[in-house]
């Protein structure tokens, strides 16, 4: 089966179950499909981004040779599914040491984007309170960041705030 070709047959879950069940946590399948989120094709890289965040929940190990890649490119103006997508993973995965840092600095570019959509900047604040919970010395950057949100009349903003301030508040912070 040829990726591409399956990737571009129809954008629909149906496509995206059989991408991840082609590519089975292979490797090298996956660093094909990830040849895709990462390339210049913003239809290929939106499916692509859809099936990466499945496998990669799945098996969070087949992102860790891209993950610095990716994390520098969500950063960048590429297509909402690509950011959306890789924080959504973010938010239930253990995140490598050595890509925490670009992970924060990622997912607080993200919140301090009054033009970020609603589920990429959910999905940031999700993730930032996860790791607040290992590093709570991120906390008041966090509460700090949610301030800039009071105004969002959007309601999946506003609820994810709520969760991630009760988080934060449970956080003791040395």
């Amino acid at each position: 089966m040829e990726l591409e070709k399956l990737l571009l047959s129809k954008h629909a879950k149906i496509t995206t179950t059989k991408v991840i069940q082609w590519i089975d946590c292979d490797p090298a399948k996956f660093n094909n499909l990830m040849s895709y989120v990462l390339g210049n094709n913003a239809i290929l890289a939106q499916r692509a981004a859809w099936a990466m965040s499945y496998l990669v929940i799945q098996q969070p190990k087949l992102i860790e040779p891209q993950l610095n890649k990716l994390l520098l490119l969500v950063k960048q103006p590429v297509h909402q599914a690509i950011k959306r997508n890789t924080f959504r993973f973010l938010k239930e995965i253990e995140i490598p040491k050595k890509s925490l840092t670009l992970a924060i600095d990622a997912c607080f570019t993200a919140v301090g984007n009054p033009n970020e959509s609603i589920a990429v900047i959910c999905f940031a604040f999700n993730t930032l309170s996860k790791i607040a919970k290992q590093f709570p010395e991120i906390k008041n950057e966090i509460l700090f960041a949610t301030e800039l949100h009071q105004e969002n009349r959007s309601a999946g903003v506003k609820h994810t705030i709520k969760k991630v301030r009760k988080e934060l508040m449970k956080i003791n912070q040395t």
